[in-house]
């Protein structure tokens, strides 16, 4: 199926299924989904592209499905603070989140969860951006591939400006093969406080 919504205020949607999924909010609305048993791709419906909360709005999406991915990113997503949290249960390939060469900004903090419970990667990046004004926190867990793969130019950036007492950059990985892998990833941290910290778990 597939859900378009548009708000002056906040937005909140829960569904069970696989779901296209777009969303746009005014007056500082929030963005909020629960998706359970099926796919949630991020994408343009009824000319709507993408998630975008406006001003201190913030998106938190949830997934799990019993498929080959939990949340797919086929188009940009920003508000304050930006929340991804996505499961896969497929036993072919089923990341946890994907990105698709898409653009995450976050005015806020931004973080994202990903678990492949069978054989896929937590969260996996093929090109893309992630920008944020204060943390940047992945969290990947793959139980026979990659918790974190990036690769193809994507892009990190922590500005700085929101948070700059603590880690800026967080990269977690966990899995028995290769828990966090990068490569031809540019990250940039340009807090004046905040460190970058990456953790590769069992593999």
């Amino acid at each position: 199926g597939s859900v378009s919504a548009s708000a002056t205020g906040d937005i909140s949607i829960t569904n069970s299924g696989a779901i296209a999924f777009s969303a746009v909010t005014t007056n500082n609305g929030h963005i909020t989904l629960n998706n359970t048993q099926g796919a949630l791709s991020i994408d343009s419906v009824n000319g709507v592209a993408g998630v975008s909360a406006h001003g201190t709005g913030n998106v938190n999406l949830t997934a799990t499905s019993p498929g080959d991915v939990g949340i797919w990113i086929k188009r940009d997503v920003s508000g304050h603070d930006v929340s991804l949290s996505g499961t896969a249960n497929g036993s072919v390939n089923g990341d946890g989140i994907k990105n698709a060469a898409r653009a995450l900004t976050s005015r806020g903090d931004m973080s994202l969860t990903g678990v492949a419970s069978l054989s896929g990667m937590g969260i996996y990046a093929y090109a893309g951006s992630m920008t944020s004004a204060g943390r940047i926190e992945l969290d990947g867990t793959g139980t026979s591939n990659h918790g974190i793969n990036l690769h193809g130019n994507a892009l990190i950036t922590s500005t700085g400006s929101w948070a700059q007492t603590e880690t800026a950059v967080h990269l977690k990985g966990t899995s028995n093969n290769a828990a966090v892998s990068l490569n031809g990833v540019n990250i940039q941290n340009n807090s004046t406080k905040g460190t970058t910290h990456v953790e590769a778990l069992n593999g």
